[in-house]
């Protein structure tokens, strides 16, 4: 099974990747059969007590090496190519971490499943649909990029990997407060007060396949009503094969060269338009109102060269196009 270099592109981007109506009708009701028979087995229980636990006490169930331990089930997966995206995503040096098989009724707190400098992919395979309010997947895209500042900034606003009772992204204070996955929906209704936090809903269907790192911060909200979902997912991660240096130790960060690249950017823009930095009433108006200190650093910029400018719009120049993505790295 393939998916689209642009497809490679969207997941590393923004840490996952929808697949849809990967199973038949046919096959996913020969995953639901398997799933339920082992959990039964698992727990030694009828599966319909083990969903009544799940929809009066709460209880989320995960069995471990799930699929590992059932010959029929890896098999379909192994035959459909579903082992094919991870070495797509993650490279020819990919490895299998490992599966699970989950059931729940309710939602989950904002969390990552691991931190790793590794990247990651986990593949959810969903039994169950899930809308907007009946138990989509919530993840915030970008998240899964550890190291970077908005990464971190992420992390500094939750407890995790701390339990937490509030739930949302405000547990450390370093947010206001903002609405938990735990509200049922009438709560939500009456907390509007409380800002929602930025992230994207994934609504699937039955036989779909979501994708995602699961390093990224993701929750599901808590459903309009208890729904039973049966989830089977398979783990991969990359095995590095060499160095990898974090993209802002390839660039120049010192303060001279933040500052000398503000500089050159306004000299361009200046030669762009053929104008100086400033109008010409500037300096006078920001010294009458004390404010002269925001124009110490440019105000010297003049073009340095003729150009045709007469107020439409014009393509940007092949130098300054070439400085604007200087800081872009593969």
């Amino acid at each position: 099974m393939k998916i689209t270099q642009e497809e490679v592109n969207f997941f590393k981007t923004f840490g996952y990747l929808r697949l849809k109506n990967v199973f038949s009708g046919a096959e996913v009701s020969f995953l639901d059969r398997h799933f339920s028979s082992y959990y039964a087995k698992f727990f030694h229980e009828s599966f319909l007590g083990i969903k009544i636990k799940a929809i009066l006490k709460g209880i989320t169930c995960m069995v471990p090496s799930f699929a590992d331990n059932q010959p029929e089930m890896m098999s379909l997966f192994l035959e459909r190519g579903l082992f094919d995206i991870p070495k797509q995503i993650l490279g020819e040096s990919v490895q299998y971490w490992g599966s699970d098989g989950s059931l729940f009724a309710y939602g989950s707190l904002w969390h990552r499943d691991t931190a790793t400098l590794a990247n990651r992919l986990k593949m959810n395979i969903y039994l169950n649909s899930g809308g907007k309010n009946t138990g989509a997947f919530r993840i915030i895209p970008g998240s899964q990029k550890m190291g970077d500042e908005y990464a971190n900034n992420l992390s500094l606003a939750c407890s995790w990997p701390d339990s937490s009772f509030a739930g949302g992204m405000s547990e450390t204070e370093y947010l206001p407060a903002t609405l938990s996955p735990r509200l049922n929906p009438i709560a939500r209704i009456f907390n509007r007060k409380l800002a929602d936090i930025p992230h994207q809903v994934i609504e699937f269907n039955v036989g779909d396949v979501l994708i995602f790192d699961d390093r990224a911060l993701h929750c599901v909200y808590r459903p309009l009503y208890p729904k039973v979902r049966k989830l089977i997912t398979l783990l991969f991660n990359e095995m590095s094969v060499i160095d990898r240096v974090h993209v802002s130790q390839r660039i120049d960060m010192t303060s001279a060269s933040i500052n000398d690249e503000l500089r050159t950017l306004k000299q361009l823009e200046c030669n762009q338009y053929n104008v100086p930095c400033y109008g010409a009433r500037v300096n006078e108006m920001f010294d009458k109102y004390n404010y002269s200190s925001y124009l110490s650093m440019l105000s010297d910029i003049v073009p340095n060269r003729d150009s045709d400018y007469k107020g439409k719009h014009v393509p940007q120049s092949e130098d300054l196009a070439k400085f604007l993505t200087k800081n872009y790295f593969d």
